[in-house]
């Protein structure tokens, strides 16, 4: 699955913004995540689904390819990661609560 999210901050923000939700998954899911500049990828799984997926921060977009399994996509996979996307990259949201959380 494809998701692109728009966000209103810059590229080094929103990569701060997105580490904090992959530290988040890689502590309590047990998933790996390793970066590479604005580049991030994170295997591993994630409420018990196999989660394979590719994030690239730029200026003004967040762009992920995620590949779940088929059943956990119907399920509402693509649902949570976007949920999650659009909680981590609310400007309304300081980043030290979600870092904390």
């Amino acid at each position: 699955m494809k998701i692109s999210k728009p966000h209103s901050f810059s590229a080094d923000d929103a990569a701060a913004r997105l580490r904090a939700l992959t530290s988040y998954w890689d502590s309590r899911y047990g998933t790996k995540t390793t970066w590479t500049g604005y580049a991030a990828r994170i295997v591993g799984k994630v409420k018990g689904i196999k989660f394979d997926g590719k994030f690239n921060v730029a200026e003004s977009t967040l762009n992920a390819d995620v590949k779940v399994g088929f059943l956990a996509e119907r399920m509402g996979g693509k649902g949570y990661v976007e949920h999650k996307l659009e909680q981590y990259l609310d400007p309304n949201s300081p980043i030290e609560s979600l870092k904390s959380s």
